[in-house]
């Protein structure tokens, strides 16, 4: 009975991310948040990107640690070696992330919203890949590097 326990937990473990996480991860970037009410007065582009931001972090969360929780049952290289990327990289876009937002924030041209474009686009590239691996029944070649765009700090203007 014990054994049997173990061997449906086993199972479960395995299946809610490859029915869940796709579909989660799969309708990202704006449709993520459609219908999500957004404060008056505050900008939608920038909302969308902190949102962005804070879903990456949960997302990544949950497919690192089920990785790690299900290495040896998944016994796959393929998906140790995204998650290893992931693990590598993720502080990486988060960081360009969150500079883009400040930049737009504190300057609303196109140069930073092109920036903020490229952080988000990084953001949803690592998103897909922890999506295309969340699924150990895949033959997947191992996943291409992520690489960050870095993105110039604009200085803030002192007011006196």
């Amino acid at each position: 009975m014990k054994s049997r326990f173990l061997l449906l937990s086993m199972i479960a473990s395995l299946w809610l991310p490859i029915v869940v996480a796709p579909v989660a991860l799969m309708s990202g970037g704006c449709a993520l948040f459609r219908g999500e009410p957004i404060d008056a007065g505050a900008d939608p582009y920038i909302v969308h990107a902190q949102r962005t931001r804070n879903y990456a972090l949960d997302t990544f969360d949950g497919f690192l640690s089920w990785e790690k929780k299900n290495r040896a049952i998944l016994n796959s290289p393929q998906t140790k070696a995204a998650a290893d990327l992931i693990r590598a990289d993720y502080t990486k876009w988060d960081n360009t992330l969150g500079e883009a937002i400040k930049a737009y924030s504190t300057v609303k041209n196109s140069e930073n919203a092109g920036k903020l474009d490229i952080a988000l686009a990084l953001i949803q590239k690592g998103l897909e890949l922890a999506a295309q691996y969340s699924n150990p029944n895949l033959a997947l070649p191992p996943p291409a590097p992520v690489v960050p765009v870095p993105v110039p700090v604009v200085p803030v203007p002192v007011v006196p």
